[in-house]
């Protein structure tokens, strides 16, 4: 019996060194997939630190444009303005016809360059035309 009690304890031995073995294959398993799952847990919140940084950015652009968009509309609408104002205005003003109409009256009343009659002397040549 002594035989089989030694091969008892060897094959026990045995079976329990594979077990350790295995066991500490499947740590060794356990812990490079807890360092991969670490590593990808890292390059996930490092994603998602940059989208968030990329999103403030883009908010920031998107207010940055929408600023200067209602700005420039701002001065549209004042140049609108500015610019009926002025069609108001110039629709008051004189034309070239009318320019040159006023020119025309005001040289036909100079008394530089006009010449004026007496009553006698339109008299004389009325009386000198009925003859």
């Amino acid at each position: 019996m002594a035989v089989f009690g030694k091969d008892k304890k060897g094959t026990i031995h045995t079976i329990i060194n594979e077990l350790v073995e295995r066991t500490n294959s499947e740590a060794q398993r356990l812990r490079v997939l807890e360092q991969r799952i670490e590593n990808i847990d890292t390059r996930i919140n490092s994603i998602e630190q940059s989208i968030l940084s990329n999103t403030n950015q883009m908010q920031k652009i998107t207010k940055e444009v929408e600023n200067k968009f209602r700005k420039r509309d701002e001065k549209l609408a004042r140049m609108d303005t500015v610019i009926s104002e002025l069609v108001k205005h110039f629709k008051k003003l004189a034309t070239k016809s009318e320019v040159k109409e006023v020119g025309h009256m005001v040289d036909m009343y100079s008394p530089l360059k006009s010449s004026f009659i007496t009553r006698e002397e339109l008299e004389r040549i009325l009386s000198e035309r009925n003859k």
